[in-house]
């Protein structure tokens, strides 16, 4: 019976857990009612502190996150952060304080050569294809395919889910356009 209640994460601080519904619940008795050799996980919740309410949202904010897990940022005007997720991929998120909305891209060229029907059908065959990310050919900007992701911030986003997502995005967007782009269109 406890190994279907454990299915799923418990969170533990110490000898007793306190649930989001303010019910205690004894380590004691979780450890008692399992059979001996058996493993529970058990996984700290995230420190208050690791919350990003929607009033502390900017750019600072973003830059301090990325750059105190290790990754190189770089500015880009009064709403916008370059984030290197890796040595050769990098992810461009833009506030929308409108919206609540971490706007995440990333932008491919197209060689000179590839016709325009061919380029939207690229971006259809990653929509059709893959789920986290939307593939746009812009209007203005026909020569560049556009990858993006959007994430709520409204009232608050767990820096993790943040930096998360910019890495989860990064990988996707990259193994899209690299599965999908078998007329060689992308430079």
């Amino acid at each position: 019976m406890l190994n279907k209640l454990l299915a799923g994460i418990l969170l533990a601080c110490a000898s007793s857990v306190a649930c989001a519904d303010q019910k205690q619940f004894d380590m004691r008795e979780i450890e008692a009612s399992t059979s001996p050799g058996a493993h529970v996980a058990v996984v700290a919740p995230p420190a208050e502190d690791t919350r990003i309410n929607e009033q502390d949202m900017s750019v600072e904010t973003l830059e301090r996150l990325f750059r105190s897990a290790f990754f190189k940022t770089s500015q880009e005007g009064e709403n916008g952060l370059v984030v290197q997720v890796s040595a050769d991929r990098s992810v461009r998120i833009h506030i929308d304080r409108q919206h609540n909305l971490l706007f995440f891209f990333k932008v491919f060229g197209f060689k000179g050569g590839a016709e325009q029907s061919r380029r939207i059908d690229l971006a259809n065959r990653i929509n059709n294809s893959v789920i986290l990310v939307r593939a746009s050919v812009p209007d203005d900007h026909t020569d560049s395919l556009v990858l993006d992701y959007y994430l709520s911030y409204q009232e608050a986003v767990l820096a993790y889910q943040v930096v998360n997502a910019a890495r989860d995005f990064s990988d996707v967007a990259v193994k899209a356009v690299n599965q999908f782009d078998s007329d060689d269109i992308i430079e």
